[in-house]
Formats: structure tokens, sequence, C-alpha cells
């Protein structure tokens, strides 16, 4: 990061001026994937310069997660369980794990 930082500023140095988009991208793209999920918005803000850019970024799960994740587990073999433990404390904990228990 700090490489890329420093390259970027030597351009910055040189020309008097931001590089261009185009050459910043060439300078800063494997920090930005590694770092900010290939987010040049949050590297510009990383190296406290305004970003000239906005990226978009877009969904590539499944428009239901939950059935997504329940597909996944039950084709892992999990196994679903008809009640699902609740956040009420230990003594719900305990009789939930023995519901489970005897199933």
């Amino acid at each position: 990061m700090r490489a890329t930082d420093d390259a970027y500023n030597k351009l910055l140095h040189y020309k008097r001026k931001p590089p261009p988009v185009r050459q910043t991208t060439k300078i800063a793209e494997g920090v930005t994937n590694s770092w900010f999920g290939g987010d040049f918005h949050a590297f510009y803000g990383a190296i406290g310069e305004k970003a000239p850019i906005r990226t978009q970024q877009y969904l590539r799960l499944l428009a239901s997660r939950q059935n997504f994740l329940q597909t996944v587990f039950t084709r892992l073999g999990g196994t679903l369980h008809e009640s699902q433990p609740s956040l009420g404390g230990a003594a719900d904990y305990e009789a939930h794990h023995a519901r489970v228990q005897q199933q």
C-alpha cells in the first residue's frame, strides 16, 4: 500500500496535478483489489485524495440469500432442524439442545 501511495504521489508531484484515472488504475490495481475489493473510491480515500470516480459494485448472490444458504447447506450434507434456538438465555439454549439431541 505504501509503495502504491508513493508512486501516486511521485506522479502528482511530477505533473503538478492528479494523474488521470487510467494511469492511477494501472499503478493501484493490485492494492485496490487486495485491500479494497476493487473499490478505487476507497483507495483514493485511503491515500487522502478526492476520488474522481465512484466504483459501482453489483451483488452476485441470488436474490434470496436465505434460500441460497439453505440449498448449499443441504447439498453439503447438513440437516435442517424444525426449531431454532431463541436468544433468551442459557435455559432456552439447553432446552433446544435437548430437543435436537432427541431427533
